[in-house]
């Protein structure tokens, strides 16, 4: 499991995300969060394609090296508070599938 960082709501992803893996009984393993610099989100106000370049620039893997060893060909759920053009969610699951996840299948709390 991996949550997405949420500058807005820091506590409220991890929060769900730690819940949800103690449920299912898997490990929290990290989170898909901004690079240090560009916390703030991009605007809102822009073409999809703009969104997509804002948050392909802002956002990093944020795993131990253990996890990210242990990543190939596991299955991950990836948890964020909220989802509004899917850009963060898509970036956030590119990035997991190039370190090696065979799956990621996301999870949001809510959608604007």
């Amino acid at each position: 499991m991996v949550a997405v960082r949420s500058v807005t709501r820091p506590r409220l992803s991890f929060h769900l995300a730690d819940g949800l893996a103690r449920y299912l009984g898997v490990p929290l393993i990290g989170a898909v969060g901004p690079v240090a610099g560009l916390e703030e989100p991009g605007r809102h106000d822009v073409n999809s394609a703009m969104r997509l370049a804002g948050v392909a620039r802002r956002l990093e893997l944020q795993l131990s090296e253990p996890a990210l060893r242990g990543l190939p060909g596991r299955t991950v759920l990836l948890v964020d508070d909220w989802t509004e053009s899917g850009w963060t969610l898509t970036v956030a699951a590119r990035l997991l599938r190039q370190a090696g996840a065979a799956r990621v299948f996301p999870f949001v709390l809510g959608i604007r």
